[in-house]
């Protein structure tokens, strides 16, 4: 994590989590039904504020608007590369893979029987 803070930005960030979401959604297009900013979006707006949040209510860091100034940008960042590298290996299935074997590797326990 030090090193994506040292060399990263959130414009890198932001750009690998889009190229993967793209892959993903060209990857699996027939299977998967999102835009390719969704991923992203969600980060932005539901993850990183909802972790923060919980950073202040549990851990009493001191008044949520200071700790949104300071952390948002590093957390957001930190949250891109950690999605997009946990994605590759779906990205990967959903290039070479069966369906069954897609929903294996990108935890769909009930895909099976409905695909």
């Amino acid at each position: 994590m030090g090193r994506i803070l040292d060399r990263a930005n959130l414009l890198y960030g932001s750009v690998v989590a889009i190229c993967v979401s793209v892959a993903l959604q060209y990857g699996a297009g027939r299977w998967l039904h999102f835009s390719f900013y969704t991923p992203l979006l969600l980060l932005a707006v539901v993850y990183v504020p909802g972790t923060l949040l919980l950073g202040v209510l549990i851990g009493h860091l001191g008044n949520f608007g200071r700790v949104f100034a300071r952390d948002y940008s590093p957390l957001l960042t930190c949250a891109c590369m950690a999605w997009s590298a946990a994605q590759l290996p779906v990205v990967l299935a959903a290039w070479t893979a069966t369906i069954e074997v897609f929903a294996i590797i990108a935890g769909w326990r009930t895909c099976i029987s409905r695909c």
